[in-house]
Protein backbone atom coordinates (compact mmCIF):
# COMPACT_ATOMS: atom_id res chain seq x y z
CA UNK A 1 0.00 0.00 0.00
CA UNK A 2 2.53 2.59 0.79
CA UNK A 3 4.58 2.04 -2.82
CA UNK A 4 1.57 3.06 -4.56
CA UNK A 5 2.04 6.61 -3.73
CA UNK A 6 5.94 5.98 -5.82
CA UNK A 7 4.24 4.13 -8.20
CA UNK A 8 2.16 7.35 -8.88
CA UNK A 9 5.74 9.44 -8.51
CA UNK A 10 7.43 7.98 -11.35
CA UNK A 11 4.33 9.01 -13.94
CA UNK A 12 4.55 12.54 -12.23
CA UNK A 13 6.26 13.99 -14.76
CA UNK A 14 3.47 13.25 -17.24
CA UNK A 15 1.07 15.77 -15.82
CA UNK A 16 0.42 18.35 -12.65
CA UNK A 17 -2.84 16.27 -11.29
CA UNK A 18 -0.43 13.34 -11.21
CA UNK A 19 2.05 15.24 -8.81
CA UNK A 20 -0.54 16.10 -6.89
CA UNK A 21 -2.32 13.23 -6.55
CA UNK A 22 1.78 11.93 -5.40
CA UNK A 23 1.54 14.47 -2.67
CA UNK A 24 -1.41 13.71 -1.24
CA UNK A 25 -0.59 9.77 -1.36
CA UNK A 26 2.57 10.49 0.13
CA UNK A 27 1.27 12.80 3.10
CA UNK A 28 -1.64 9.81 3.94
CA UNK A 29 1.19 7.15 4.53
CA UNK A 30 1.69 8.14 8.33
CA UNK A 31 -1.95 8.14 8.88
CA UNK A 32 -1.78 4.60 7.10
CA UNK A 33 0.43 3.41 9.38
CA UNK A 34 -1.44 4.51 12.73
CA UNK A 35 -4.32 3.27 11.25
CA UNK A 36 -3.13 -0.51 10.29
CA UNK A 37 -0.38 -0.82 13.74
CA UNK A 38 -2.40 1.08 16.18
CA UNK A 39 -5.83 1.44 15.87
CA UNK A 40 -6.90 -1.67 13.99
CA UNK A 41 -4.10 -4.03 16.77
CA UNK A 42 -6.34 -5.07 19.35
CA UNK A 43 -3.46 -5.97 21.14
CA UNK A 44 -2.11 -2.26 20.83
CA UNK A 45 -4.96 -0.94 21.76
CA UNK A 46 -5.40 -2.69 25.23
CA UNK A 47 -1.50 -1.30 26.17
CA UNK A 48 -2.54 1.88 25.30
CA UNK A 49 -5.68 1.65 27.97
CA UNK A 50 -3.91 0.04 30.64
CA UNK A 51 -1.27 3.04 30.23
CA UNK A 52 -3.78 5.40 30.29
CA UNK A 53 -5.43 3.97 32.95
CA UNK A 54 -2.48 3.80 34.91
CA UNK A 55 -1.42 7.14 34.53
CA UNK A 56 -5.07 8.89 34.84
CA UNK A 57 -6.81 6.45 37.09
CA UNK A 58 -10.08 4.35 36.03
CA UNK A 59 -11.43 5.54 32.56
CA UNK A 60 -14.77 7.54 32.35
CA UNK A 61 -14.02 9.17 36.14
CA UNK A 62 -14.36 12.56 36.46
CA UNK A 63 -11.14 14.42 38.49
CA UNK A 64 -11.90 17.68 40.21
CA UNK A 65 -9.58 20.63 40.43
CA UNK A 66 -10.15 23.40 43.19
CA UNK A 67 -9.16 26.48 41.55
CA UNK A 68 -8.32 28.90 44.63
CA UNK A 69 -9.70 32.95 43.88
CA UNK A 70 -7.26 35.29 43.10
CA UNK A 71 -6.83 38.13 45.49
CA UNK A 72 -7.03 41.73 44.15
CA UNK A 73 -4.31 44.25 44.66
CA UNK A 74 -4.93 47.74 44.85
CA UNK A 75 -3.30 50.36 42.62
CA UNK A 76 -1.24 52.89 44.23
CA UNK A 77 0.12 54.69 41.15
CA UNK A 78 -3.07 56.60 40.87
Amino acid sequence: MIGVGWLVGFLGNLHINIAYIFDILSSLQGVYLVVVTCIINSEVRMALKREWTRKNGQVGQVRTIQVQPRQETQDTNG
